[in-house]
């Protein structure tokens, strides 16, 4: 496995993955304000985004094709797959 691709696949992840859910689930706490609706649709957008580029990172790591990084439209449940399959690297 590529460590330098795996570490710059987590510096997406991670932060791709605390803003989507951050923002679904702060929508509901707040009721959805028609000011705030569009701003937290915004964010899930962007995390979306970063968990996608994080994942595809985390893909090549793997040996894997960079199209497994739309695993991220899945979310939590698209890490948890790519995080299980086996490494195709090791020799």
């Amino acid at each position: 496995m590529n460590t330098e691709q795996k570490s710059k696949g987590m510096a997406f992840i991670i932060p791709g993955l605390l803003l989507e859910i951050g923002c679904l689930y702060a929508r509901r706490i707040t009721g959805e304000p028609q000011s705030l609706s569009l701003a937290f649709a915004a964010g899930s957008l962007v995390g979306l985004i970063l968990l996608i580029i994080g994942l595809r990172q985390f893909a090549k790591s793997k040996g894997y094709s960079d199209a497994y990084g739309f695993l991220g439209l899945l979310s939590l449940l698209g890490v948890l797959i790519m995080a299980v399959l086996p490494d195709k690297t090791k020799v």
